[in-house]
């Protein structure tokens, strides 16, 4: 367990990351999109070079499996970057990386799941926001 400023702090490092992610992802999506004039064979390809660049691969036992899911993931949020733009895409980001790091055990009763569940319904809301501003229409302006 983490005392609050703890938690901040590797809360904001996340987003930080996440931030650069998306631009990372974003700028190699467009690259792409350049050189092959479609979306979803830039999308493909610019996961399979991301994938690569992945260091957790090196050192896998199930580095098929691991290879589909980081293509699986990196397709995802590149269709995500195309279709819904910038802010879902480090919303997403954000959530599953701050999910990964919250520790629960397996007795539901445990003292340690109250504030786990707290994070979660935290990282829930974020996304959920997130995704609903993306959406929103601009209102027009009274004249």
């Amino acid at each position: 367990m983490v005392s609050t400023g703890q938690f901040l702090a590797t809360a904001l490092q996340t987003f930080c990351s996440a931030a650069v992610t998306s631009l990372v992802i974003f700028f190699v999506l467009c690259g792409f999109r350049a050189l092959v004039r479609r979306d979803w064979i830039a999308a493909i390809v610019a996961a399979a070079l991301l994938t690569l660049q992945q260091g957790a691969l090196t050192d896998s036992t199930t580095f098929g499996m691991d290879i589909a899911l980081y293509v699986f993931i990196f397709a995802v949020f590149a269709f995500i970057l195309l279709r819904m733009g910038l802010v879902p895409a480090i919303a997403g980001i954000v959530f599953i990386n701050m999910a990964s790091r919250i520790a629960t055990a397996p007795d539901f009763l445990n003292w340690i799941n109250g504030p786990a569940i707290t994070q979660l319904l935290l990282l829930i809301g974020i996304a959920l926001f997130g995704f609903w501003r993306s959406q929103v229409k601009p209102q027009a302006e009274l004249t």
